[in-house]
């Protein structure tokens, strides 16, 4: 007994541990901030503005996967083995490309949207109220991709206390920005989808500030352009497909049933984003490290210490599990009451989504094979969206929350077999 309490306590305060305490810490801040805002919108407004202000916030947010083109998974993939191996030039003509790649593509997109704003919000949403807010976040589309990537380069470069402090600056000023709107009763969907857009800059300005400014003096590489984009493109497929996973919910609920029952099924969706953003703070640590690892031994040693790290999320999904019905009233008020089945059904799938993340990272970030993972994410995408379609007719806005946890479930099986095959084969 003393021998397994001896490796846990050595295992606690390795400097892997630590930054994942760091890292996970700012995550639970963002998580929280994050809670908090959501908090404030929904109470502010009605749940029909709150669903309208969350299809356009899931719509956002594939986009921003879009914006991204797997850039910044090829930075933490590429990054860390450039500086690992001194190549100093090399690292700079990464980031430079990852930045301007994404400034074009981000600015490309965010004026398609802004101009097609009418189109999309009738004939895809159905809801011309939609126009105008789509129009205001076309513009954070931008902010949003740049500060993601300047994160994605400081936690590549293992520098996770800047990286915290970036990430966090976004969500700390979005907060901030909706309770002074609140406090001078100017809150509204228009009023929040504004502060929403100019916040997204900041953590690009404050990332600019950490990195440096020597990247702009390098070349621009086409040769290292081809490998970043090779790689980066089936993660970036992969991200896409999970992206649309995370949120047709939303996207396909505005089609079927009325706004307010879209604004329940958002304030529980809302309450269960603690999980990935949690999960994101102890991944972004793990990630730069799998991809150093050169050994199968190596990498099953550093498998078992990851997993004990994710297995601290399992006690809190249990436990919200059972307050569901009381949480959701006392967080929401009682006009949520009809939110708290659609919670329940959630955490069921965010534990087989918390359960799969490190056979994931595993199978991009050491094995490289991130086709396979775009594979899987592409099975339960249609797995989702089968779903959606057989079961929102059937038991209505619970329906998505269902499929959800059946996708996910399967997606941890394919993972799992994908991982038990590579590591099965001799070196």
């Amino acid at each position: 007994m003393k021998k397994y309490f001896d490796y846990l306590w050595t295992l606690a305060f390795t400097k892997t541990a630590k930054s994942t305490y760091l890292t996970t810490f700012g995550a639970g801040l963002n998580a929280l901030l994050g809670f908090i805002f959501t908090i404030v919108a929904a109470r502010s407004i009605s749940p029909a503005n709150f669903g309208l202000f969350s299809v356009v916030m899931n719509f956002l947010m594939i986009l921003f996967v879009i914006c991204d083109v797997g850039l910044s998974s090829s930075v933490l993939r590429f990054l860390p083995k450039a500086i690992r191996d001194g190549q100093k030039v090399e690292a700079q003509k990464i980031i430079k490309l990852a930045f301007l790649a994404t400034l074009v593509i981000g600015g490309i997109l965010a004026i398609l949207i802004f101009l097609l704003a009418a189109p999309i919000a009738i004939y895809i949403f159905t809801q011309h109220l939609l126009v105008l807010p789509l129009i205001i976040v076309s513009v954070s589309l931008v902010g949003l991709t740049l500060s993601f990537l300047s994160t994605s380069i400081l936690q590549a470069q293992q520098r996770f206390l800047f990286g915290v402090i970036t990430d966090s600056s976004v969500v700390l000023l979005k907060v901030i920005g909706t309770l002074i709107l609140l406090f001078f009763g100017k809150l509204s969907l228009t009023s929040i989808l504004v502060v929403y857009t100019f916040t997204s800059f900041t953590g690009f300005i404050l990332g600019i500030f950490f990195i440096g400014h020597k990247f702009l003096l390098v070349k621009t590489d086409l040769v290292l352009a081809k490998t970043l984009f090779v790689f980066g493109f089936w993660v970036a497929l992969a991200r896409i497909a999970n992206a649309i996973s995370s949120r047709l919910d939303t996207l396909m609920l505005i089609r079927f049933v009325e706004t307010s029952q879209v604004g329940f099924y958002a304030a529980a969706q809302r309450m269960t984003f603690i999980f990935p953003v949690i999960l994101n703070g102890m991944t972004v640590v793990l990630t730069p490290k799998f991809s150093s690892l050169k050994t199968k031994e190596e990498a099953r040693s550093f498998i078992k210490k990851s997993v004990l790290l994710m297995s601290l999320l399992v006690a809190p999904i249990v436990i919200l599990f059972f307050l569901s019905p009381w949480l959701t009233v006392k967080i929401y008020g009682t006009v949520y009451a009809p939110s708290s089945t659609i919670f329940r059904w959630l955490l069921v799938s965010s534990f087989f989504f918390i359960a799969s993340s490190i056979p994931v990272t595993v199978i991009i970030y050491f094995l490289g094979k991130a086709k396979l993972f775009f594979a899987i994410s592409v099975i339960q995408l249609m797995a989702i969206f089968i779903g959606n379609i057989i079961l929102i007719p059937k038991v209505g806005v619970i329906g998505p929350a269902i499929s959800l946890a059946l996708a996910y479930g399967l997606s941890f099986i394919l993972s799992l077999f994908i991982i038990n095959n590579n590591f099965g084969k001799k070196k």
